[in-house]
């Protein structure tokens, strides 16, 4: 495979990187994260939709090295590329239609799924509906 370049602002090319979909967000160095205990996480895009997740959440445990990790991811595009991936968003959304209800996470959910997800700022999204979930009228409780 030929390597990919990036030209920076002194014009100098680099090579880039690639991760193959499957990384470390922590602030360990790049050397450690073999060995850290952080979560692996899953990056992939599809007929136009990206499929970003923890790795370790969607299989319910801790995946530890990069070969279990890249095995995994293997299984989930293979599982999303046949159109057998099913995420909890869509779960919810399809719950909301079947019951004729429509909660605040249920609208989220479907939201996220059909305009939420933009390639920039998605972080910024699941964020702020965090902060929308957590909130509490003072003198109820959550459930």
């Amino acid at each position: 495979m030929k390597p990919f370049k990036r030209k920076l602002t002194d014009g100098r090319e680099v090579d880039v990187g690639r991760n193959h979909g499957v990384r470390k967000i922590c602030a360990c160095a790049r050397h450690k994260q073999a060995k850290c205990p952080h979560a692996w996480y899953f990056n992939f895009s599809w007929q136009g939709r990206s499929y970003r997740l923890s790795l370790d959440r969607y299989s319910g445990a801790h995946v530890d090295t990069r070969a279990d990790a890249e095995a995994l991811a293997d299984q989930l595009r293979a599982r999303i590329r046949a159109g057998l991936f099913d995420t909890p968003a869509e779960t919810a959304g399809e719950t909301a239609a079947r019951d004729g209800t429509l909660t605040f996470r249920a609208f989220a959910a479907e939201w996220s799924l059909r305009r939420g997800y933009q390639p920039v700022r998605a972080r910024d999204n699941d964020y702020r509906l965090k902060l929308v979930y957590d909130f509490a009228l003072p003198g109820t409780s959550l459930r």
